[in-house]
């Protein structure tokens, strides 16, 4: 769906973030999943401006991989996690144009994609 979290693994020891937000009129979005046998979560905060989009995540899961859709006839100009720019790839499905993030630690961080 349009919030976009998916379980790739055993009780979200995986987990794929894909918000699709910027398809739809909200500019700012508030998700959690949580399975409450395993305690396992996943969380974001999506806000959508002009210029950035700004994703807080939070998981228990050690793989995580965000993909970003970006709002249409839009491009990157770079990308931050917690304030400092990091190396990123896109992928393209359709006209549709994403933004793709590994990381393989738990914890909080802050994802900020400058748009051009």
């Amino acid at each position: 769906g349009i919030a976009g979290v998916k379980d790739r693994g055993r009780a979200m020891d995986r987990v794929l973030i894909a918000p699709r937000w910027s398809a739809s009129d909200s500019k700012t979005a508030a998700v959690t999943v949580k399975l409450p046998t395993s305690q396992a979560y996943t969380r974001y905060h999506y806000t959508e401006t002009e210029k950035s989009i700004v994703v807080e995540m939070t998981s228990t899961a050690a793989d995580q991989d965000l993909s970003v859709l970006l709002p249409e006839g839009r491009s990157i100009a770079s990308v931050a996690v917690n304030g400092d720019e990091v190396s990123f790839e896109q992928h393209q499905v359709e006209g549709s144009h994403y933004v793709d993030l590994h990381f393989d630690t738990v914890g909080a961080r802050q994802v900020e994609l400058a748009l051009a």
